[in-house]
């Protein structure tokens, strides 16, 4: 009967499967795999909180549940420190599963780990896993990831897929996505247009990040200067940056903040799933698609705002006015630090 229902589920006949289910329940059945299968249903159903109490139960009893259940709980109850060993340990039993793949690569995804995350799909992939909308699994990918960090996850597969099925080792969806905040910034030519891709990319870093603090940017910049000013290691940081504010050199302070991040990220470099060296000698171009979402997005934009061409493109980002450029120098030097936080607290919560 539950491989009936699995099926109804795989035909996205999600009402009849969540009847068929209730009707096993009100008979007295417990197997675990029903109350999984019923919590995705309830997914698909927009039944949140039903689904959630049931995700609930099985985490509560996962000593009962299939370990594949119990990383989904996990994962959908936003319990990353209870996801990530439980998924570990589930991906030995679990080598030739290619939808486990696939939740592990959300595992890792939440957890920061890109290049993991990425490695897990190409395993999916190479099992024939197919990602299609409204299939079971789109939900829980769906409840687990806000709508810009499911953007970013399909950039991910998108990659995977032209990898493992067309051979081609240099697939660029994440790249290009990642780029396009920034890009969509340098092309606008019309000020209130640059105002309004300006807010959106300091949004994407974090919704802190109004056009309030684009407004008042050099002094938001400044307050991050003389904030690190107490700590003596910061001191010729501090120097350079305050002469570049002074100087309206909006493009050293950029090159400054990105040396600064990148050093510290080798210091970060297992937060991200990263060794020390990978940070240390990967180009740049390669680097930014291992980081999380918000890490890469800054790091583009400090790039191409500091002028440098190298590696990225640089669009003459010195016409945006003081303030605006500032801000969003301020915005991607706060949100390096927020995320890296977010990342040490979601490993150690």
């Amino acid at each position: 009967m539950i491989d009936d229902i699995q099926q109804l589920m795989r035909s996205h006949n999600y009402r009849d499967a969540e009847e068929a289910m209730h009707r096993l329940l009100d008979e007295g059945e417990h197997d675990p795999r029903l109350l999984a299968a019923l919590a995705r249903c309830q997914l698909a159903l927009e039944k949140f909180d039903e689904a959630l109490h049931n995700y609930t139960h099985l985490l509560h009893h996962s000593d009962e549940a299939d370990v594949r259940d119990a990383v989904e709980a996990a994962l959908v109850l936003d319990k990353t420190k209870d996801a990530l060993p439980l998924c570990r340990a589930a991906l030995a039993q679990r080598q030739n599963d290619a939808e486990f793949h696939f939740l592990a690569a959300l595992v890792f995804y939440k957890h920061g780990h890109i290049k993991s995350a990425a490695e897990q799909l190409d395993q999916a992939i190479r099992l024939d896993f197919h990602w299609d909308d409204e299939d079971p699994i789109d939900f829980v990918a769906q409840q687990v990831l806000p709508v810009r960090e499911f953007h970013d996850f399909e950039q991910i597969y998108l990659d995977a897929v032209e990898r493992v099925k067309e051979g081609n080792a240099n697939a660029r969806n994440r790249w290009f996505s990642l780029n396009m905040p920034t890009w969509d910034l340098l092309k606008a030519s019309v000020a209130e247009r640059q105002q309004k891709r300006a807010l959106e990319l300091a949004e994407l870093l974090s919704p802190r990040f109004d056009a309030a603090f684009l407004a008042t940017g050099k002094n938001k910049l400044r307050r991050i200067v003389e904030d690190l000013a107490g700590n003596e290691g910061n001191a010729e940081f501090c120097k350079q940056m305050r002469r570049a504010i002074t100087e309206d050199e909006l493009p050293r302070a950029a090159r400054l903040v990105l040396a600064l991040e990148l050093a510290h990220l080798k210091q970060f470099a297992s937060l991200v799933g990263l060794s020390e060296s990978v940070v240390t000698r990967s180009p740049l171009q390669q680097l930014i698609t291992l980081l999380p979402l918000r890490l890469a997005v800054g790091i583009i934009f400090l790039y191409s705002a500091s002028g440098r061409d190298e590696h990225l493109p640089n669009y003459e980002i010195v016409k945006l006015s003081g303030d605006l450029f500032a801000g969003l120098i301020a915005a991607c030097f706060a949100s390096f630090y927020q995320q890296v936080d977010a990342l040490y607290f979601r490993q150690d919560d």
